[in-house]
C-alpha cells in the first residue's frame, strides 16, 4: 500500500461501515495528520469503475457520507491542504466540496458539544478504553451514542 495506513486506504475507497468502526476505535486520533483524511476522501477516484451517471451519484453519496463521518472526529480541517491539491492539478470528486465542510471546521468556532466529545474520546483512548469504555460512563444512552460517533 506504499505508506498508506489502513484508515487512509478505507477512506480513499469510501468504505463507510469499515471507516466508522476504525473511527470508533480512535484510529483517526492516532494519525500523524488526521485532517489529511478529508483530502484522501475528496481526491481519490474510485478504482476499476467507469463513472457513468449512476456510478457518479453513488460515489458522490459515499463521499459525502464519509466526509460527514470524519467531521464527527475532526475539530479543524486545513482548507489550504485541499486548495493546494487543486493548485497541483488534482480535481475533487465533487464540484461543491466546500458546501460539505461545516463552517465550524474551518472558519467558525467549533461547537462546544463537539469539543467535549473529542476530550472525552481522547481521555478514553489514552486509557485504552475506546470505544468499549463509553458504555461504562454514567451517561444517557443518547450521549453514549454521540460519543461513539452515532450522530
Amino acid at each position: 500500500m506504499g505508506g498508506v495506513t489502513p484508515l487512509m486506504f478505507v477512506a480513499q475507497n469510501r468504505q463507510y461501515d469499515v471507516l466508522k468502526v476504525l473511527l470508533q476505535y480512535g484510529m483517526l486520533e492516532r494519525e500523524r495528520r488526521p485532517t489529511y483524511i478529508i483530502v484522501s476522501v475528496l481526491f481519490n477516484h474510485p478504482r476499476l469503475e467507469v463513472l457513468d451517471d449512476r456510478c457518479h451519484a453513488t460515489v458522490t453519496k459515499e463521499l459525502r457520507d464519509c466526509m460527514a463521518l470524519c467531521f464527527r472526529v475532526l475539530s479543524h480541517v486545513s482548507m489550504s491542504d485541499i486548495e493546494m491539491q487543486i493548485v497541483y492539478g488534482r480535481t475533487p470528486l465533487i464540484e461543491d466540496w466546500r458546501d460539505h465542510i461545516p463552517p465550524s471546521r474551518y472558519k467558525d468556532p467549533c461547537e462546544l458539544t463537539h469539543l467535549c466529545r473529542m476530550v472525552v474520546r481522547t481521555s478514553l483512548l489514552d486509557r485504552g478504553r475506546l470505544p468499549d469504555g463509553i458504555k461504562s460512563l454514567p451517561l444517557p444512552t443518547l450521549l453514549q451514542g454521540y460519543l461513539n460517533l452515532e450522530s
